[in-house]
């Protein structure tokens, strides 16, 4: 499991999931409505789901569901690897690299639900939207704290490198 997180971790691996990870991003939002992707949403209800579902049409929702399958699965394990490696690059921690694979797991079931909704509608399952709900609300803790890990471990390393250039400045003179 170590060499997997190097592997990650690899300045040259990270250069590839971060071009990887812009060109999904970018083509997402192509397939993907902004306004109404309840993948974007946080704790959303079951009334806001259907509201936001109804405003598409079905050639739409089809768009949704092609997306979805095609874009946002490989997506998500591209940025879980890519968020892993960095996480474990910042860190050199496994702990903290799980969690951005905790993310893209709740990411993953977060999409069967609403490919689920998306293909049973105009069928009502207010479970199955709790459901897809939960999933997104846990992905988006999951980015949440990744990011903040991210921004600490830079913090920590641009003031750990600072205190050290200006260490070894005071060493000189």
């Amino acid at each position: 499991m170590n060499t997997l997180f190097e592997f990650l971790g690899n300045k040259k691996t990270l250069g590839v999931l971060l071009i990887l990870f812009v060109i999904f991003n970018f083509s997402l939002t192509y397939f993907m409505p902004k306004d109404q992707a309840l993948d974007l949403k946080f704790a959303y209800s079951v009334e806001e789901a259907y509201l936001l579902v109804g405003q598409l049409n079905h050639v739409q929702r089809e768009f949704y569901c092609f997306g979805a399958w095609a874009l946002d699965l490989p997506y998500m394990i591209i940025y879980g690897l890519f968020f892993g490696g960095i996480l474990y690059r910042l860190w050199n921690k496994k702990r903290l690299a799980w969690l951005a694979f905790l993310a893209s797991t709740a990411d993953f079931f977060e999409n069967l639900s609403i490919l689920t909704i998306l293909k049973d509608y105009p069928s009502h399952q207010a479970e199955m939207v709790t459901l897809a709900s939960i999933f997104t609300t846990v992905k988006w803790i999951f980015v949440g704290t990744v990011l903040i890990a991210i921004l600490v471990g830079l913090l920590i390393r641009f003031f750990h490198f600072s205190f050290i250039y200006a260490a070894s400045k005071e060493a000189r003179i």
